[in-house]
Formats: C-alpha cells, sequence, structure tokens
C-alpha cells in the first residue's frame, strides 16, 4: 500500500533563490518557488495506517519553513565555488562571479551545489533526522519541485542501512 503527501496540495512549499553552475541562464541568481513531496509504501500497521500523515507532514512543514526565504548558499563546492563567511556577510565567489550577501539572508547548505538533486538530498538527510520509521514501511520516495512539475526525486528503502537509490 501506499500513501501520499502532496506538497502542492498540502501547501508544504517554500520560496529561495540560488545560482547554479554550467546551466546556462540559471548561474544567474534567480528564485523559486519550492514544494516538497512524499510517497510511503508498505504493509498496513496494527492501527491499519502505513504511517502516519501528521508526522510526516510535520517533519516536511519544518524542513520547509526552515528553508523559506533565504538565499541557498552551497558550502561544500569548493573549488567550483568558494564560500566565505566573514561577520555578517557571506562572500560567494562562482565561476568568476561574486556575490556578497547579507549573512541573516542566506541559508549555508552542506552540498556541493544548490541544484534540485542536491537540495533533495539534503531534505532527505533533514528527513531521515526527524522521522523514525517503523518496520512496515519498505520505500520512501522524496521529491522536490522547484516549479509545477519539474524536480528531483530520492528513493530509498528504511529497512536497509543506507538503502538509497
Amino acid at each position: 500500500m501506499e500513501v501520499r503527501v502532496d506538497g502542492w496540495k498540502k501547501a508544504i512549499r517554500f520560496s529561495s533563490a540560488h545560482a547554479t553552475l554550467n546551466l546556462g541562464k540559471c548561474e544567474r541568481l534567480h528564485g523559486h518557488t519550492y514544494v516538497i513531496h512524499a510517497n510511503v509504501q508498505g504493509e498496513v500497521d496494527n492501527r491499519r495506517v502505513v504511517f502516519d500523515f501528521v508526522e510526516l507532514t510535520r517533519a516536511l512543514r519544518q524542513i520547509a519553513d526552515e528553508l523559506d526565504h533565504f538565499i541557498l548558499v552551497p558550502t561544500k563546492g569548493a573549488p567550483a565555488i568558494l564560500v566565505q563567511v566573514q561577520g555578517e556577510e557571506v562572500h560567494m565567489t562562482a565561476q568568476g562571479t561574486k556575490y556578497v550577501l547579507p549573512r541573516r539572508d542566506c541559508f549555508l547548505l552542506p552540498t556541493a551545489t544548490s541544484t534540485a538533486e542536491d537540495l533533495v538530498q539534503y531534505i532527505h538527510e533533514q528527513v531521515q533526522a526527524r522521522v523514525k520509521w517503523p518496520p512496515n514501511v519498505t520505500r520512501v520516495e522524496l521529491g522536490v519541485d522547484e516549479g509545477y512539475g519539474q524536480g528531483a526525486w530520492i528513493i530509498w528503502e528504511p529497512a536497509k542501512k543506507g538503502g538509497r537509490r
């Protein structure tokens, strides 16, 4: 059986800005309204549910709220992206373009880039830290859209240590 949380319908979204490398006009600073989704598969438990929608929705909303209205600054992109925090400023250099941003406006993302693929990996790590998957859950799909119908997904099997595709 499968249960789904549709981020568009449940308003699990956040608005953030970012810049990506080697993707044409996306190299410029721009923004998206991102949405987080989840599909959970498994057998129903003794309560007759696969997983509690409320717990999952709460975790996804917390993550979205933490990312909302920030500039996403990847911090593990060196040497392609150099990021330095200097007091109240974040200095980011990427392919010769230099940004000086207010620290309070930046979310320092522990990833190599701020693409949807790296963002969904970060969100996956956050979900894993917040949600305890019961043994009846066999597969979880987590997605982040950069706009309606365009995004990246990660799939894993919670019962298997490190089980992700």
